[in-house]
């Protein structure tokens, strides 16, 4: 560069050509407008000539005036690299992970340490580069020092952040106290960190993702320890604040609020609704590394950090009377959370306190914060909760259901799928959203409740996308939550049709007042209309409806090929072996000593029906000559008079004293256990958190219509013609996959052939 020449930054150079810095960076990249960079903070700036040209070619006879300060005078050339680490819309999270895992490498391959120390040093770095902008933001004739020039020694670049993060510490000593006011004497990491920070610009990141960079740092740190710290997925956090729908002039608390993400969520609503002044946020955590970091966090989002407070020994579940100062009862409006799940509390002082926790020694943390959520909340305030499945419908928690009943009008249930929090945990949960009652007179009205399938996540943490693109061509995620919150709006005003939603419908009041082996039930398969839709198809059968245990033996031989013979190989059946709902299956070669649980021996003619998740629908029958062993998760199953010619199942038929032996097809009886009539049979029985499932007795005792055999064959002809029918679709969808894959490849051939003849 020329001495004198002028230029400006992208904010200004936006403002010029009245686009948005977006724009401006994707014109860089195409080589429509290139940027130059600022040696001093590695930033994009424009030569105002550039501008005035861009102007003038769209007709516009302004010029870019001399407006000093805006302006920058260099005449070196600016050193730093142009690629990005943020995509221009602030949503690139892989490369957000891609940079904390930078961040962190930079101390591992440096001087090493712990990686709590790590975690410590890299929050400092990524404050002071936040503050640095903050500065420069505040004021125009700021400096920015958050820098590596490529002359820089080690030395000199320290010392220049060393005494930018004493500034930053100054501001906010409370927050920076003890080991936090000094940075390591790693000065080759610092140093790294910094370079990899310095072309992040943090306040262009939008609020909603502004957190991903504290989060993965976070996630890598303290993925899960004592306390149960697992971090709720971004998309569930938006969308339970948005069904909450935090108000103006509230107390809104987190009382497990980890790195902030429920806070930072709703401090962002508030924001939005320019409502923020009138509202109080409180967070409460357990561990002192993550209250600090959930400080920092608020603070980075524009927020204060003086409600979030570090409570030891038993953190919120605690009776202490710092905790008692903090927050008394009946004086929250909302509370918004994601206790732990798994983790005990034993503490006989406090346990004592608890209605859930008296004459226990120990209880579950998630159980006791519910019940000390709603003794804080104000009559009327309300509890958006996550809970795993084995609260709503587990028979040691009817407690838990009775209490929460008592004490509240139940609004929503909302039911997450399996890999809502994979794969730092594998327990099935649910939202719960409850008012505290005014009055013990209240009662209890009608519930929305909604099934989630799909979240916009794999079980590995990756997006999920569907098949649909937006107005810009980019694929949306497979998300459910979205149609949810619309079905809640209408249930609030009275307008949901149960018949057009495919995901929610509304239960009734009058099912919570009566209870089963398992006591009162919350959890949305107990009332799913598939089990009423079941119980009207039933009373209408024309035909006797017996159990299944009327109808077939269970083959029970059990063995573990580990142990019996590790060496040979097995003829096995998994459940991954097993197609969904088509009733199709293979048999795989698989040697003992890999298969290291029981599984059930099976031979041809019998029926697999496979107790876990029985949405899935894997039901299968034997029709080959094939024999083998299952999971024990399969329940084997043979027709009573199949039975009565094996020499091991004979003496079984003869107990039942069955007379006469109904007539009934083993294609028919394994299609049926695939049909939504007995699915809808079952899925009030479904229990477990990690792996939810039926129970045997379940199983037999689902009811299924017996007509005639001829009207039995009738059923089995019609369902194979529409598995053919599945089987050729399928095939015809994979040709024209193919197809499409030729064409291709074809067009590539044709550039070849018109760029390089032969």
């Amino acid at each position: 560069m020329e001495g004198g020449t002028r230029y400006i930054t992208i904010k200004d150079a936006a403002d010029m050509l009245d686009v948005t810095p977006a724009t401006l960076r994707n014109w860089d990249r195409s080589g429509k407008l290139k940027a130059l960079r600022d040696p001093q903070n590695g930033y994009r700036i424009y030569d105002v000539n550039s501008i005035s040209a861009v102007l003038r070619k769209k007709g516009s006879a302004y010029e870019v005036p001399v407006r000093d300060p805006h302006f920058i005078q260099y005449s070196q050339p600016a050193l730093f690299p142009t690629d990005q680490l943020i995509e221009d819309d602030g949503t690139d999270v892989r490369s957000l992970r891609l940079l904390v895992k930078r961040l962190s490498r930079a101390f591992r391959d440096s001087m090493g340490g712990g990686i709590l120390e790590r975690f410590e040093e890299i929050s400092k770095v990524i404050w002071c580069k936040y503050f640095d902008e903050t500065q420069a933001a505040a004021s125009p004739s700021y400096g920015y020092q958050f820098y590596v020039a490529r002359t820089d020694s080690n030395d000199e670049a320290y010392a220049r952040i060393a005494n930018l993060y004493q500034q930053a510490t100054e501001q906010n000593p409370a927050l920076f106290s003890n080991g936090l006011r000094r940075l390591s004497d790693d000065k080759v990491a610092i140093v790294k960190c910094v370079e990899l920070l310095q072309d992040v610009r943090l306040l262009d990141i939008p609020s909603d993702v502004k957190g991903i960079i504290y989060e993965e740092l976070v996630r890598n740190t303290f993925e899960k320890d004592e306390h149960q710290q697992f971090f709720t997925p971004r998309i569930i956090v938006e969308f339970l604040v948005a069904l909450a729908n935090p108000l103006y002039g509230s107390i809104i608390c987190d009382p497990a609020c980890g790195s902030g993400g429920f806070l930072i969520a709703i401090l962002t609503s508030l924001q939005r609704q320019a409502v923020t002044a009138g509202c109080e946020l409180l967070g409460f955590e357990i561990d002192r590394r993550m209250a600090w970091i959930a400080k920092l966090n608020l603070l980075m989002h524009g927020g204060s950090d003086g409600g979030v407070h570090y409570l030891g020994n038993g953190g919120s579940l605690s009776f202490s009377n710092e905790v008692n100062d903090i927050v008394e009862p009946d004086s929250i409006d909302l509370i918004i959370t994601n206790p732990p799940f798994g983790s005990s509390y034993a503490a006989a002082s406090d346990l004592t306190h608890f209605t859930l926790g008296k004459n226990k020694s120990s209880r579950r943390r998630g159980i006791l914060f519910v019940e000390r959520s709603i003794r804080w909340l104000k009559p009327g305030g309300r509890l958006a909760v996550i809970l795993d499945d084995s609260v709503l419908n587990g028979k040691s928690n009817d407690d838990v259901r009775t209490f929460i009943l008592q004490h509240t009008i139940v609004e929503a249930v909302i039911s997450l799928p399996d890999v809502a929090f994979m794969p730092y945990a594998t327990a099935k949960t649910s939202i719960l959203l409850l008012r505290k009652k005014r009055s013990q007179e209240e009662e209890q009205t009608n519930i929305f409740m909604a099934e989630v399938n799909h979240i916009g996540k794999k079980a590995n943490g990756d997006p999920l996308y569907s098949q649909t693109r937006d107005s810009n061509g980019k694929l949306m995620l497979l998300n459910d939550l979205p149609d949810v919150l619309e079905d809640w709006q209408l249930f609030k005003i009275g307008r949901l049709d149960p018949v057009s939603s495919s995901h929610s419908f509304a239960c009734k009041p009058d099912l919570f007042r009566t209870s089963g082996k398992q006591g009162i039930r919350l959890d949305v398969p107990f009332h799913h209309p598939s089990r009423k839709s079941a119980e009207e198809i039933l009373g209408r059968s024309i035909y006797p409806t017996p159990k299944l245990a009327e109808l077939v033996v269970l083959r029970t031989n059990q063995t573990i090929p580990a142990q019996q013979d590790p060496d040979e190989m097995w003829n096995y059946i998994g459940l991954a072996n097993i197609q969904a709902g088509t009733g199709e299956y293979y048999v795989s070669q698989v040697i003992g000593g890999k298969i290291k649980s029981n599984v059930r021996q099976f031979q041809q003619g019998d029926i697999l029906f496979s107790r876990l998740r029985p949405e899935l629908r894997k039901s299968v029958l034997i029709t080959e000559e094939d024999e083998g062993y299952a999971s024990s998760e399969c329940l084997v199953l043979r027709t009573l008079a199949s039975a009565l010619q094996d020499t091991d199942l004979q003496s079984k038929v003869r107990k039942l004293s069955h007379s006469p032996i109904s007539e009934v097809e083993a294609e028919y009886i394994s299609f049926m256990l695939r049909s939504d009539l007995v699915f809808g049979q079952l899925v009030y029985q479904i229990t477990g958190v990690g792996r939810p499932r039926v129970s045997k007795a379940a199983v037999l005792g689902v009811r299924i219509p017996l007509p005639p055999l001829s009207i039995q064959k009738e059923i089995v002809s019609a369902a194979k013609m529409a598995r053919q029918h599945y089987e050729e679709c399928r095939r015809r969808s994979e040709l024209a996959v193919q197809e499409g894959e030729q064409a291709l490849r074809s067009a590539y051939i044709f550039a070849t052939e018109k760029l390089c003849p032969r």
